[in-house]
């Protein structure tokens, strides 16, 4: 009913659907994640662009190519997340919302810090995919995780002993 009262909504959603999503085969194509390749993909690189025009460093955007890259191949830190069963090889232009909150509870579950992949993610989602993600994922880390938090200056063994005499 909806549809029939916004036929540009519906014909735009349709054809994204049924033309721009890559194919099964090229969603399940690994030589798409060779370093030449991943670059090359009209998302990666539309997300390349809007990344430069924050002008940071090299590093930086080479950093949060390889997070997504990491991502859509299912490896990270050492361990091959699609070989374990916990993933599947994605394409980026076939990420979404659930994508990132199910790959968030694969790590959270494996003892990773999440932050840095769930940053990137959801700026590729928002920025290139157009997917409203808002306040619905948080990106930053929790009080307390800094380099001193678990560092203090008073010992046990070193305090004083008072005494009633």
């Amino acid at each position: 009913m909806w549809f029939k009262r916004h036929k540009e909504t519906y014909n735009r959603m349709n054809k994204t659907l049924s033309e721009e999503l890559p194919t099964e085969k090229e969603a399940l194509d690994e030589s798409m994640f060779e370093r030449r390749n991943f670059r090359e993909l009209p998302s990666i690189r539309k997300w390349i662009e809007i990344i430069q025009s924050r002008e940071v460093t090299l590093a930086y955007i080479m950093d949060k190519l390889v997070n997504l890259k990491n991502l859509c191949r299912g490896t990270i830190h050492g361990h091959d997340l699609v070989a374990e069963g916990k993933w599947s090889l994605k394409h980026p232009d076939r990420l979404c919302y659930d994508d990132l909150l199910e790959i968030n509870a694969v790590l959270k579950g494996l003892g990773f810090d999440t932050c840095h992949y769930k940053r990137d993610l959801k700026d590729f989602l928002e920025n290139v995919r157009d997917i409203p993600i808002g306040k619905k994922i948080t990106v930053g880390k929790p009080r307390g995780f800094g380099n001193y938090a678990s560092c203090s200056s008073w010992r046990k063994e070193n305090s004083l002993q008072f005494s009633d005499g």
